[in-house]
Order: structure tokens, then sequence, then C-alpha cells
């Protein structure tokens, strides 16, 4: 959302921010303070002290950022439609059962009210009538194209936090399965980040030939630049992936992204053409046992990323959101 501010700033947009987040004071922002209750941020009265913040701003659109359980954000959605005030609500999750339970009756679409999903995908996952408006998220393109020579072993590289819905135990015992019917050949998995199941995915290499797999731990942005500008392709297996960020990232660093279709990268990865969706981990297993054997599979799906044509360009992200205000505010 960061970035989202500044783009728009850049516009000419006058944004004030309203968040529990903590971080530097500063003039178009307030910080409200919070606790932590049953492992929810949550502020009690909350409604209330976005209706402080509104008398003082008066805004033309609340724009509302949200995932399931963003209690501030829901209360900002039920103050915006109790008072007919112009909002656009962003969703940026894929909704389960308890969230569709939960909250789909505040996703009735009014004159002043429009809600935005990042990907087809997580517009699916919405059980509503309503229609919505697919938004990716922005993406600041030219700050990941840079060459760089490719490394003699044939990369992978996945970028993610270890958690289990990112399905990293299932992508290293794939490589796992790999690295044995390819013993001869010379390739590698690298994995960028951190989390809960970076113990797991080590002792699980220490059981193994550790070659093919690589834990690089959480790397900064300057470093992960490095890595996917010298890697063969870029790989993942998460299903609940309602955008996938770090994908579009590798992506406009030239790379071809491998991935599940049932996932937000749907968006922006043409199949066979600057990428590879499959509809199974069998089918993406069976793609990495012919890039393998013929490295031109991943050459010729670098040679046709063309991110001028990716729905994550800013000029494209503001576009669709500038049209949306005007929407909400002039109540069409």
């Amino acid at each position: 959302m960061e970035t989202l501010v500044s783009e728009q700033r850049g516009r000419g947009h006058v944004v004030h921010v309203l968040t529990l987040t903590n971080g530097p004071e500063g003039e178009l922002i307030t910080r409200l303070k919070a606790h932590f209750q049953k492992s929810l941020l949550v502020r009690f009265g909350s409604t209330r002290d976005i209706g402080v913040v509104y008398e003082e701003f008066r805004p033309d659109v609340i724009h509302i950022h949200i995932g399931s359980g963003a209690w501030l954000g829901w209360a900002a959605v039920k103050f915006a439609k109790r008072n007919n005030i112009p909002a656009v609500l962003s969703i940026h999750s894929i909704w389960g059962r308890f969230a569709n339970f939960t909250y789909t009756k505040w996703l009735t679409e009014t004159p002043r009210f429009r809600f935005v999903t990042v990907s087809q995908q997580a517009r699916n996952s919405l059980q509503t009538g309503a229609q919505g408006v697919v938004i990716a998220n922005g993406l600041s393109v030219h700050e990941w194209q840079g060459q760089s020579p490719k490394k003699e072993t044939i990369t992978f590289i996945t970028a993610s936090r270890l958690v289990k819905r990112k399905r990293l135990i299932e992508l290293v015992e794939m490589f796992a399965r790999l690295h044995k019917r390819h013993p001869q050949n010379s390739f590698q998995l690298r994995i960028a980040g951190d989390g809960p199941l970076k113990k797991r995915i080590q002792r699980m290499l220490q059981s193994h030939d550790q070659e093919y797999v690589k834990l690089l731990g959480r790397l900064t942005k300057v470093e992960l630049q490095e890595e996917f500008a010298s890697a063969h392709a870029y790989i993942q297996l998460s299903k609940l992936e309602a955008f996938g960020l770090a994908a579009a990232e590798a992506q406009a660093s030239g790379l071809g992204v491998i991935g599940l279709r049932a996932s937000g990268i749907s968006d922006f990865v043409t199949h066979k053409v600057d990428g590879f969706l499959g509809e199974s981990d069998t089918q993406i297993e069976a793609f990495l046992d012919t890039s393998i054997d013929e490295p031109l599979v991943l050459q010729n799906l670098r040679d046709n990323v063309d991110v001028n044509s990716k729905p994550y360009l800013w000029s494209l992200v503001l576009e669709k959101y500038d049209s949306l205000y005007v929407s909400v505010t002039s109540g069409q």
C-alpha cells in the first residue's frame, strides 16, 4: 500500500493514511494505538476513530485495503456504507468459508461503494453475486529490470515466507524426486525467505544431498534482485495466492514463471509463452523434467516475457482506480 500511496501522490492526489501499524508519524498519516487480542490486531471503537479522522480530513473517497481479518478495514467499510460515503474496497486475499460467512454481506455494491480484488482467482473465491472489479497490485517494473550472467547450474528461484500455505515442503519434495531421476544434471532450487518451516526444511535437506536445494534466508531487495537476475526460472506451488507479488517481480526481472493455474499468477502469466501454468503438481513436475533435460525451454520463456502488456503496470493500475473513484463520487 505504501507504494500505491506514493504513486497516487505523484499524480497529484492528496492521500491521508489511517492505519493500526506502528511506524513514524507523518503529516498525512494517522496511526491508531492498538493492542493484541487472540492474536488479532484489534482496536475497540475504531468506527468512532474513523469518524473523527473523516470529519477532520473530509476526503472525496475512502479507499480501504483489507484481508479477511482486518478489523480496522471492516470498521471503515461499515462507517462508509452507513453514512453513504463514497468508498472503494480492495481485497488482497483468497477467501475461505469463514471469511465468506462473516464478510460477504458487506460486499453488496451501491452507486457509492465498489469492491476490487487483486486477481480473478481472488474474485472467484468470493461467494457473492456482486460483480466487483479486478485490479492487479501495482509493481515498479523498472526497479526489477537488469542484466546479469546466468548461473551455469540450471537455477530455479522462489521467494516466499516459509509457511504451510505456500507449499514449500511439497516443492522441496518435488525437487528431491527430480534429483533422483536426473542425478547427472546440474540444477538447483534456491529458496529466499524465512518462517516457521525453516527448521523442518533444514532437517529434510540434511537427510539428502543438499546441492539441489539451497535455503537463502531472508534477503534484502537488492539481494533478491541479484538472485532473480542470475536464475533461469521462477517457481511456486502455492494455491492460495491472491496475486503473487514475488512472481510478478521475477517476471519483471525477465524470468519465466512456473506455477499452478489455480492461483493469482494466472492473471499475468501466459501458459507456454512466458511461463507454465500447471493444472496439478504432476503437470508441473513433468514440465520440470523436460526443462532440466532441455534448458532451452526455459530460455524460450524468458525470451517471451513482455512486461509492457502486464496488468501490474502502475499506469494501468492507477488509471483503473481513478476511474472507480470518479464512479463512486459521482454515484454512477
